[in-house]
């Protein structure tokens, strides 16, 4: 199921390509088969001066009514705003939840965290329904969920990577971790409510791009493990919202629970 969606809108890459005036490249069929290929450079004008392609449009037609059909179609329902923010925010808690589930279920074995950077996460989810065009304005990328068995001294790096590099307004989504962050510095992560072991293996579901150092990670290329689910980021939410509207269920998040502000100056003092 995950990857239904790519299979359907497979012709969408097509309909991109023709709509900028670009064909797959083809061998002359005259041309014998071991001749060389020969590639010149050249500047090919594409303004309102050339003509219009019939087989293009109706190809672009087809696609087309096709395409905007699946995208209008509705696939669960948010029963709030979905918004970036600290900890990822309620947009990133949700993707990041969505992500650990599926590296879970695709690997069959316990994965402890997940990341997503909010970057990656191009526009809120407003309340009400979804759409799959929802999903793919919020995540246009193809990025795939990855699993990586990484050390606790690798995992406390990342965290003070993601809390360096966010702000008091927003920071990357972390699924699993609760954080204690102070002016761009870690103060404190837990795990399932005890202190990262330096020494331990922990399991971290995360994107291709991230584990490829994307956004600055690039610790995790240190894993001692990395397997590879195949299915996009994209392809996990669609399913998983799906799954929730066929549950009666609507979508819900909410990342107060993983990431708080707290400097020393602001904790409790005796009178």
């Amino acid at each position: 199921m995950l990857r239904v969606v790519n299979r359907r809108l497979r012709g969408l890459a097509w309909v991109f390509l023709l709509l900028n005036g670009s064909r797959p490249l083809a061998q002359d069929p005259q041309a014998p088969p071991t001749a060389d290929i020969r590639i010149k450079p050249a500047q090919i004008r594409v303004d309102a001066s050339v003509g219009e392609d019939k087989a293009v449009r109706e190809l672009v037609a087809r696609y087309g009514e096709r395409l905007r059909a699946e995208m209008r179609t509705v696939i669960g329902r948010a029963r709030q705003d979905l918004v970036k923010g600290l900890g990822g925010g309620s947009l990133g808690a949700f993707v990041a939840d969505v992500i650990r589930r599926t590296a879970e279920q695709s690997t069959g074995e316990p994965v402890h965290a997940a990341l997503q950077n909010s970057g990656g996460l191009r526009r809120p989810i407003a309340r009400g329904k979804i759409t799959v065009g929802t999903v793919y304005e919020v995540m246009p990328f193809e990025n795939q969920i990855v699993v990586l068995e990484i050390s606790g001294e690798t995992l406390l790096v990342l965290l003070r990577h993601l809390v360096a590099r966010g702000n008091e307004q927003v920071t990357d989504a972390i699924s699993g971790i609760h954080i204690v962050a102070c002016r761009g510095e870690l103060r404190a992560a837990s795990l399932d409510g005890r202190p990262i072991d330096p020494h331990a293996v922990y399991r971290l579901a995360t994107s291709d791009y991230l584990y490829q150092g994307g956004a600055g990670y690039a610790m995790l290329a240190t894993a001692r493990r990395v397997i590879p689910t195949g299915v996009t980021i994209r392809d996990a939410l669609i399913a998983f919202i799906r799954s929730e509207q066929a549950a009666g269920r609507e979508i819900t998040a909410s990342a107060t629970d993983r990431f708080r502000l707290e400097c020393p100056e602001d904790s409790p003092r005796d009178p």
